[in-house]
């Protein structure tokens, strides 16, 4: 990794959370609580956004115990 000094460029990754008509949007980061708003112009990359995984649900389970006839 590069030494990083004041002034440095860096690239962060974060999740699109909100998009506001003025030109704003708002970024979640990795280890941060509250969302981040940028200007649209600020974005110099951006990759599709990922699949959610289908939950998994877990099996019925259904209590049939025999019946006595």
């Amino acid at each position: 990794m590069a030494k990083l000094e004041k002034g440095s460029r860096v690239l962060l990754a974060g999740t699109v959370s909100r998009i506001g008509d003025d030109g704003m949007i708002s970024v979640r980061l990795r280890g941060i609580a509250t969302p981040v708003t940028l200007y649209v112009d600020d974005i110099e990359d951006v990759g599709p956004a990922e699949k959610e995984k289908p939950q998994r649900r877990p099996p019925k389970f259904y209590d049939n115990p025999e019946r006595e006839e």
